[in-house]
């Protein structure tokens, strides 16, 4: 599997994600993000955010609607909690290792 930080950023390249979200696959079986522990994504999600690879948003209340988190916490709670996407930076971070994953998807397809 490539690193867990280049996994967590192919999990974002769609679209805003969550801890839950980037781990979830429905009734497929398991696979990617979801073959690692929770705990480990929120820090391979920590340390992303550290690097400024990715931004975290929060649920806005009472109008249920997303905003960045500024700042942003690091502990594990507000992680659990918070959206994320990549920054610029993530993206080409990402892009330089499209190589690793495209590699890794191919020898495992999703749910396969």
């Amino acid at each position: 599997m490539p690193s867990l930080t280049l996994m967590v950023l192919d999990g974002l390249a769609d679209d805003l994600e969550s801890v839950d979200t980037l781990r979830n696959h429905g009734d497929v079986r398991p696979y990617g993000l979801a073959l690692v522990d929770e705990h480990e994504v929120v820090d391979a999600l920590r340390e992303l955010l550290v690097r400024g690879l990715v931004e975290a948003w929060e649920l806005a209340e009472p109008q249920a609607h997303l905003m960045p988190a500024t700042p942003p916490r690091a502990d594990d709670v507000s992680l659990r909690r918070y959206w994320f996407r990549w920054t610029a930076n993530g993206e080409r971070v990402w892009q330089a290792g499209r190589a690793e994953l495209d590699a890794y998807w191919h020898a495992h397809p999703p749910g396969d």
